[in-house]
C-alpha cells in the first residue's frame, strides 16, 4: 500500500492510435471506486511528458499513479516515479497499468487484461499491487 494518499492518472491520449482517448470516459466511470483523483493528459511534442508528470506527482506527495498508455508511456512513467526519489519511490508509489497502446506488450506479459476499459474495471474492483523487477542499464 502507498505511503502517500494522492492518485493521478496519466493519459497519452494519442496511445493505441487514439485508443486511450476513446476509452478515457469508459475508463474514468470504471475508476469511480477509488474516489477523487487528478488526471493529467500528455502533448504531442513534449520530450518524455509521462515521466516529468510521474516526476512532478511523487515530489508532491502522490502515492498512486495509473496510467492509460502504451508500454513507451508506462516505462516513461516508472523512470519518473524512479527519477522522483529512488528505490523509494518505487517501493512506495503504486503504479497501475491501463493498456491502451498498439502492442500493448507488457500487458500481455504480466496477464492484464488488454482492453483498457476491462483492466480499468479490474483495477478498480481488486487491484491488488505486485512487486515487479527494474532493470537499469548504463
Amino acid at each position: 500500500m502507498a505511503l502517500m494518499s494522492r492518485t493521478l492518472l496519466i493519459v497519452n491520449p494519442a496511445a493505441g492510435g487514439g485508443r486511450a482517448a476513446r476509452s478515457l470516459d469508459r475508463v474514468l466511470e470504471a475508476l469511480r471506486p477509488w474516489g477523487a483523483f487528478e488526471i493529467a493528459v500528455t502533448r504531442a511534442g513534449e520530450v518524455r511528458p509521462a515521466e516529468r508528470l510521474a516526476r512532478d506527482a511523487v515530489a508532491v506527495g502522490t502515492g498512486r499513479i495509473a496510467v492509460l498508455c502504451g508500454d513507451g508511456s508506462s516505462s516513461q512513467v516508472a523512470h519518473g516515479i524512479y527519477r522522483a526519489g529512488g528505490r523509494a519511490a518505487l517501493a512506495n508509489v503504486e503504479l497501475a497499468l491501463i493498456p491502451a497502446g498498439t502492442g500493448r506488450d507488457f500487458a500481455r506479459a504480466a496477464h492484464l487484461p488488454r482492453n483498457p476499459v476491462k483492466a480499468a474495471h479490474a483495477l478498480a474492483r481488486a487491484g491488488t499491487a505486485q512487486h515487479i523487477d527494474v532493470g537499469s542499464i548504463t
